[in-house]
C-alpha cells in the first residue's frame, strides 16, 4: 500500500465492531506512519459522498478497492 491508494474494508475489517462507520464507502490513504498499533491513516468517504472523516487502520483491516 502507498499514499493515494483507494481502499475499502477487508473481511477482517468488516468483522470488527470498531469499523462500523466504514462498512459502506471507500477511503484514500493519506499517511503511512509505521508507528503504533494503527499505522495507516485514510480519509474515508461515505458511499453517497455526503461527507468524510479520517480513520486509522491496521494493514489487515483494509484492501485495495474493488468494484
Amino acid at each position: 500500500m502507498k499514499i493515494g491508494d483507494l481502499v475499502m474494508l477487508s473481511a477482517a475489517g468488516r468483522k470488527g465492531n470498531a469499523n462500523w462507520k466504514c462498512l459502506k464507502g471507500f477511503g484514500f490513504i493519506v499517511n503511512l506512519d509505521g508507528r503504533g498499533d494503527y499505522p495507516i491513516r485514510a480519509t474515508w468517504w461515505r458511499e453517497d459522498m455526503s461527507g468524510y472523516f479520517n480513520m486509522d487502520f491496521k494493514r489487515y483491516e483494509i484492501k485495495k478497492f474493488k468494484k
